[in-house]
């Protein structure tokens, strides 16, 4: 059942369907290049479950997105309770195999997810946490209009913090 979809995309919660592409998708080179590691079987499958437990606890997690037409695994996109810096924030993470890169994908994804964080949840800040080098995320949350508000430690790695205030006036 999808959480929700565009033209061209369907949002839908993870299952032990995905772990294949999941498994491939995290262990790609290029896509792991900003990540603290690739995730072997097991880690994967951790993924899923802790997939499963934000939805039980919050309502939401990273959802798995998929091409409309034809029906194809692009990576996952969705929000999730992190703490950063003693806080307990709404982030909005992504991360899409390579061939989907450059094609709107990204941006298409996380902005849907700013309107469920919007109009489902009722959030009114979203943030994405991205590797201070990681030019391709950054200009997906700049296209979303999330501004660069400060540096911050994550896990020891220099990490961007991007916000954005959501209301009924930043529908789009």
């Amino acid at each position: 059942m999808p959480v929700a979809e565009t033209d061209r995309l369907i949002l839908r919660e993870a299952t032990d369907d995905d772990f294949d592409d999941l498994l491939t998708l995290f262990n790609d080179d290029d896509v792991m290049r900003f990540y603290r590691s690739k995730r072997d079987e097991a880690k994967t499958r951790q993924w899923i479950e802790s997939s499963r437990r934000n939805y039980e606890r919050y309502g939401h997690s990273k959802w798995i997105v998929e091409a409309r037409a034809p029906r194809e695994f692009l990576g996952y996109c969705g929000l999730l309770v992190y703490p950063i810096e003693g806080i307990d924030e709404i982030e909005l993470g992504y991360m899409f195999k390579r061939g989907a890169w450059g094609l709107g994908y990204a941006t298409e994804a996380a902005r849907v997810c700013l309107a469920v964080a919007r109009d489902r949840f009722g959030y009114r800040r979203v943030v994405s946490i991205i590797d201070a080098e990681n030019v391709r995320a950054r200009r997906v949350a700049e296209r979303l209009g999330m501004s660069n508000e400060r540096e911050v430690l994550d896990a020891g790695v220099r990490r961007v913090l991007y916000a954005t205030s959501l209301s009924a006036e930043s529908r789009r």
